[in-house]
């Protein structure tokens, strides 16, 4: 993985000048779909945009997993903790997820958490066991699996360019999609 290279994240979401904990990242063809995807499947709002990030990131600091479909912090929490025999899930780092993981579902039946705080919790974990992402091959939006990235740890994460993609791609993306059933 190369992280000098240049990631991209879409959005339908402007001025954005930092990001959330577990925000996606991938190749230039994984945001585009993306920014079809907000619009056409998921109904936001606003101009396509794409942002371009440089990654303060080092191999050893990426957790490598699988497309589990969402960054929903518990639902990775219980895909690591399924699959803790094949993926680099120690006995402290599973003792650590099932606590937070245990922790946000209490919360939300209390009304007392949101997506934000969600992420930041669950990521602070990961992040103290040393990973600053996880990566997986991008089975929603990439036609190749090519890897993205969710990004545990935002001040590794430098906003170069965001630029305005053409609406009309997104659409024909759209018209093309696996999502479109």
């Amino acid at each position: 993985m190369d992280f000098k290279q240049s990631w991209y994240h879409g959005t339908r979401t402007p001025n954005i000048t930092e990001f959330w904990p577990l925000s996606h990242f991938g190749d230039i063809n994984s945001a585009k779909m993306v920014c079809a995807n907000k619009a056409y499947k998921d109904g936001h709002k606003g101009d396509p945009l794409i942002i371009e990030v440089k990654l303060n990131i080092k191999e050893e600091e990426v957790f490598p997993f699988f497309d589990v479909g969402s960054p929903n912090p518990k639902w990775i929490a219980v895909q690591m903790l399924n699959e803790k025999e094949t993926y680099p899930v120690s006995e402290k780092l599973a003792s650590d997820i099932e606590n937070v993981r245990a922790k946000l579902v209490s919360l939300k039946a209390k009304g007392k958490s949101d997506a934000a705080n969600e992420r930041s919790e669950f990521s602070a974990v990961l992040i103290k066991h040393g990973f600053k992402a996880i990566c997986y091959p991008n089975e929603v939006e990439s036609e190749t699996n090519e890897v993205s990235l969710c990004v545990l740890d935002p001040s590794a994460i430098e906003i170069i360019n965001v630029a305005t993609m053409c609406e009309s791609e997104a659409r024909r993306l759209w018209d093309k999609s696996a999502r479109n059933v």
